[in-house]
């Protein structure tokens, strides 16, 4: 069953900017204020090896909102000490060809993040992604999200109603976007989303 949570995701190691750049900390706390009660899995560890499958096995959460905190460049994701490339087949660890069934993932990462990645999480059932376009501080990305899930939670859509669901979504990001420019962002964040078979963005 499918909780209308949300699910963090930590893939930066602690000691990373002598212990600044974690979005779980941050995100955590805010949504535990806003009435949430978030999940979070920090996939980090001296195994490259487990920390590519703690992070596979965290996307298959039950959780309808997935966070993924990570540096990225291009096709490039880094899952702790990892790189994983998402114009290969790195995805190999997943059992169920649609793991990602509905889910809206929203990715804070340092750099630019192509569509492959983009793409990739859709063809594994993903229906909407969001992504940074161009290198964004971790600042700016910690404010950008925050400002997006508060507002995700102030609303309660019917969870039984896929339109519905990636209708707030889409609602919530283009408002988000706009006041995030208002005071002063640089809107470098794209949403990618699929609905009846056609691919729709906003940025």
């Amino acid at each position: 069953m499918i909780k209308p949570r949300v699910r963090i995701i930590e893939a930066i190691p602690s000691g990373t900017r002598k212990g600044k750049g974690q979005d779980a900390p941050i995100l955590g706390e805010l949504l535990k204020m806003a009435g949430m009660l978030p999940k979070i899995k920090d996939v980090t560890s001296k195994d490259a090896d487990n920390e590519w499958l703690a992070f596979v096995d965290a996307l298959q959460c039950k959780e309808r909102w997935v966070h993924i905190s990570s540096h990225g460049d291009g096709d490039n994701l880094y899952i702790g000490k990892s790189e994983v490339d998402f114009s290969k087949s790195d995805l190999w660890a997943f059992d169920d060809p649609k793991p990602l069934r509905q889910k809206l993932i929203s990715l804070s990462a340092c750099g630019r993040v192509g569509g492959t990645f983009a793409k990739t999480l859709n063809n594994l059932g993903a229906a909407a992604v969001v992504r940074p376009l161009a290198t964004v501080s971790f600042t700016e990305s910690a404010v950008f999200f925050a400002m997006f899930y508060f507002s995700l939670l102030k609303q309660s859509p019917d969870e039984r109603n896929t339109s519905s669901r990636l209708a707030q979504y889409i609602d919530c990001f283009g408002r988000v976007n706009s006041s995030y420019r208002g005071i002063g962002g640089t809107g470098a964040f794209r949403l990618d989303y699929w609905w009846r078979g056609d691919h729709v963005y906003l940025h």
